[in-house]
């Protein structure tokens, strides 16, 4: 029986989160748990958890690894990459874009944790811890950005392998902050003796490199996982070379861990590299269980809060060691609330079906999970243990009138649920709504019954009241140019309108529905213009600190206008100097506006650039036929006037002008290349109305099969001018190179040069590993080994390769018959036959003779070992060269 209430509380009508977390208060909004859908690791396995409750195996991974694993889905379960800790591989199961490399390593046993960025979805942060060797590379983060290549994602080359801690713990885990607006990454140290754990927090504001670092007692030798529960209150660590496994409390707001107990459990004795390895939380937080390589699974129950009752509460659920070489490993919550186990050399996985039952009823399967294929091997991939967070209630804060929503997230199944509003209405579905009679507070309980055991819940719901105010008021308003048109300072209706009270928010709209969404406020009340003549009903919202509202029709009163509002009117220039202005023949307008009113009247049309000028007739757009948007680049709004050229009266009034600086693009051209005779096809893209090529072709694209400059004009057509944009396209000719010969000199690889003479029409560069290119035609001190050279045109043409060697000799043979270095022979030999090869000692006595084909000398002469010195050797060149030097027998 539990009785557990938390409640976070926000502004206006946002909603009211009531999480029933076990201990404590927290302040987070879970993570849609399907970012942990998706696991690969060990030998090529994998799991798909979307479908339900059992999941399903995946075979299509790359992942071939001991350890330390980790695996990251989007809120909807689809996959976005995964790692062991040293390479990353995207969706697409290909190595990702800068994906190798990482300084994790695949015997760690947590090598890696994804952790995604606070307020961008698509980049995620990968921690990495690497294998307690004698030489760790300690503590790294490095960033994926998933908009890199095409969608696939890529690591960023500024953030890869970013140094935060040298020498660390195989240890890693990760958790929400209280304020649900951060994470914690925690790893300890592997110094001797006392040990460090140290807490880094991801937030808004990024990875604070600076982490909050609380001392413990010895965690010994460094192997073995370390886990969060998903409440985010405590840790728990398991190490093989000690007895038991060590529980923490963790302040999830402050990051300190604090309060060690360590479980000296007789059922976990010290097993070396069989002992204590993986432990989990129940998705409750009230069990842990300890996979050990000699006594299976063990399982505890920590919510006894004491070390000796938490010790005696240890009970092996699963015994499982040696039998066909399988032992439990890693230990991991999926998102279906069960925990699996790794069981190496399997191609199952262990599962936990109840993990929040104590005792034999937690129900542990051996072969629970098929991998198909796939083999399991020490660990399972890891995820953030706030994703497992055990359920959520949620309640909406409304204002008097509206129903109040209630919705419940309960992981796993119940037998019944019962609402209480607090008023005396009760409900028993599952996401009820409820209006309550008056303003007010109501404490709102939900009662759970799953399996016998009651879960009762219980929050404040809140009901604003809304202001109160008057239903309607009118304001007049003087036209003082006839047109039913005028300005209108909204804002003298203030003291009307709110009735003395105070906290409250006033703004206009020109719909009922407007004014009910908030959606589009009147942006300058004091200067409002009516937009129906004569008169016009616009809507007055009022509003308090809650968010509760209350309307008030506002009725204006104007004069009549012949401009129907809607009419609008766009009239285009082209760019002239690259500054935003273009000149704009107003009196193709006048046309248009003409056709507003009744045939044959006699009018007058003008255009102003404020509704002032245009009131009072002052400045005027000049002049009409030859205007400039001075001041206003790349577009104007103007206020059209017509009087009656009869009596001067206004008949119209309004911002009913658009003026719009064209200036036509073309996308980017690539210079089009001629690879030995072929044709190139010219495109500048499809967003004109004509196209116009120096080779008089009117298509968007050509082909041209010669070198040199083509000329482009682009034009697009308005109803009022035509704009064009022009361009030079340049073709080059090129082609593959054609190798004339390939001069080596120099004897080993402190001093060669190997000079590269090509031919061809093309720009050229040098290559020796295919990868690596360099302009220049020779490369010096080379590895004596390599042998071919890759030259590539430069547009794109083409690579050949060549062929080439250097003779070099070894500087020592060890001839004591474990096949390395029992012969000594010359480099190369066997590319130039004819050669000859003499040895002789240190007092020049000839020992031997060599061919170019001969194996090589096996430090003997007559049949007996030639003791550990210097030797000489003279190499007769069938070229006429001749080269000495000597080298080292060691015995």
């Amino acid at each position: 029986m539990k009785k557990l209430l938390n409640i976070i509380g926000f502004p206006g009508r946002d909603k009211i989160i009531v999480a029933w977390l076990f201990l404590y208060f927290i302040t987070l909004a879970c993570y849609t748990q399907k970012e942990s859908a998706i696991w690969y690791f060990g030998e090529y396995a994998g799991l798909d958890f979307n479908n339900g409750n059992t999941p399903i195996a995946l075979t299509d991974g790359k992942l071939n690894t001991d350890e330390g694993c980790a695996t990251i889905s989007d809120s909807n379960g689809n996959l976005q990459f995964y790692t062991d800790g040293t390479k990353v591989y995207n969706r697409e199961h290909e190595v990702m874009l800068n994906g190798s490399g990482l300084l994790g390593h695949y015997s760690s046993t947590q090598s890696a944790i994804i952790v995604p960025e606070i307020g961008n979805e698509k980049i995620y942060y990968v921690f990495t811890v690497d294998g307690r060797t004698g030489n760790s590379k300690g503590f790294h983060y490095s960033k994926i950005d998933l908009n890199l290549d095409s969608g696939l994602g890529g690591v960023l080359p500024n953030t890869k392998n970013i140094f935060l801690l040298s020498d660390v713990q195989e240890k890693i885990t990760a958790v929400k902050h209280r304020n649900g607006k951060g994470i914690w990454v925690i790893t300890c140290s592997g110094n001797e003796g006392l040990k460090e754990f140290y807490s880094f927090l991801l937030d808004e504001n990024g990875l604070n490199t600076t982490p909050v670092i609380s001392l413990v007692s010895d965690l010994s030798g460094g192997v073995g996982y370390l886990k969060a529960s998903p409440e985010g209150n405590k840790l728990a660590t398991a190490d093989p070379f000690i007895n038991g496994f060590t529980l923490f409390d963790f302040d999830n707001e402050s990051g300190e861990v604090s309060n060690q107990m360590h479980i000296d459990s007789p059922l976990l004795p010290y097993g070396g590299f069989w002992g204590s390895y993986g432990i989990e939380f129940s998705p409750n937080s009230k069990l842990v269980y300890v996979s050990h390589g000699l006594y299976g699974i063990v399982q505890f129950d920590i919510s006894l809060n004491d070390i000796i009752k938490i010790t005696n509460s240890g009970l092996v659920i699963d015994s499982e060691f040696g039998e066909e070489g399988i032992v439990s490993g890693a230990l991991q919550l999926g998102i279906n609330k069960k925990i699996y186990c790794a069981r190496t050399n399997s191609s199952y996985l262990g599962v936990i079906n109840n993990p929040n039952v104590y005792g034999q009823g937690s129900n542990y399967i051996r072969n629970g999970v098929d991998l198909g294929t796939g083999i399991s091997t020490l660990g399972l991939p890891q995820f953030i243990q706030s994703y497992f967070i055990d359920a959520t209630i949620e309640a909406d804060d409304v204002c008097f009138g509206e129903p109040t929503s209630f919705q419940q997230s309960i992981t796993g199944s119940f037998d019944s649920l019962r609402w209480d509003f607090g008023d005396g209405n009760t409900s028993s579905d599952e996401s009820p709504n409820h209006n309550y009679a008056a303003p007010g507070e109501y404490e709102v309980s939900l009662t759970v019954e799953s399996s016998g055991e009651i879960l009762v819940e219980t929050t404040t719901a809140t009901v604003h009241p809304a202001p109160q105010t008057v239903s309607s008021v009118n304001m007049k308003q003087c036209d003082d140019d006839l047109d039913g048109y005028s300005f209108f300072n909204l804002n003298e209706l203030a003291d009307e309108i709110l009735q003395d009270q105070s906290g409250l928010s006033l703004s206009f709209y020109r719909s009922l529905s407007e004014a009910e969404s908030g959606a589009n406020p009147f942006p300058d009340p004091e200067l409002y213009i009516n937009t129906d003549p004569s008169s016009e009903l616009v809507f007055a919202r009022t509003e308090n600190v809650n968010g509760c509202y209350s309307i008030t029709k506002v009725l204006l009163y104007v004069s009549t206008t012949q401009i129907p509002a809607e009419f609008y009117i766009e009239l285009f220039a082209c760019e002239d100097l690259d500054d935003g202005t273009g000149v704009f023949d107003l009196s193709l307008l006048n046309k248009e506006i003409t056709r507003l009113f009744p045939s044959n009247q006699q009018l007058d049309i003008s255009y102003y650039k404020t509704v002032e000028d245009a009131l009072f007739k002052t400045n005027p757009t000049l002049p009409v036929n030859a205007y400039v948007n001075m001041g206003s680049p790349y577009g104007q709004e103007l206020w059209v006037r017509v009087d009656s050229r009869v009596n001067k009266e206004c008949l119209g009034l309004g911002k009913h002008v658009g003026l719009k600086i064209v200036s036509p693009e073309l996308p980017p051209i690539d210079v089009g290349t001629l690879c030995d005779g072929s044709s190139v096809w010219l495109d500048v893209g499809s967003d004109f109305d004509s196209y116009l090529w120096s080779t008089g072709d009117t298509t968007r694209t050509i082909e041209v099969s010669q070198p040199g400059s083509y000329g482009i004009i682009a034009t697009n057509d308005y109803w009022n001018v035509s704009c064009d944009v022009t361009a030079e396209v340049e073709v080059i000719d090129s082609g593959v190179a054609e190798i004339r010969e390939i001069v080596t000199e120099g004897w080993d690889s402190n001093d060669n040069l190997v000079i590269i003479n090509v031919t061809g029409k093309g720009d050229y560069e040098y290559s020796l590993d295919g990868v690596n290119f360099q302009s220049e035609a020779e490369f010096r001190n080379i590895d004596p080994t390599l042998d071919r050279v890759f030259i590539r045109d430069k547009n794109g043409c083409g690579t050949v390769v060549g062929e080439f060697y250097i003779l070099y000799y070894p500087k020592f043979f060890t001839p004591n018959g474990d096949g390395m270095n029992d012969y000594w022979q010359i480099g190369n030999a066997n590319k130039e036959a004819g050669n000859r090869l003499y040895i002789f000692d240190r007092y020049g006595k000839l020992l031997t003779e060599l061919m170019s084909t001969d194996r090589g000398w096996d430090g003997t002469y007559r049949g007996r070992p030639m003791p550990s010195s210097d030797y000489w050797f003279v190499l007769h060149r069938n070229n006429g060269k001749s080269h000495k030097g000597h080298f080292s027998l060691l015995r």
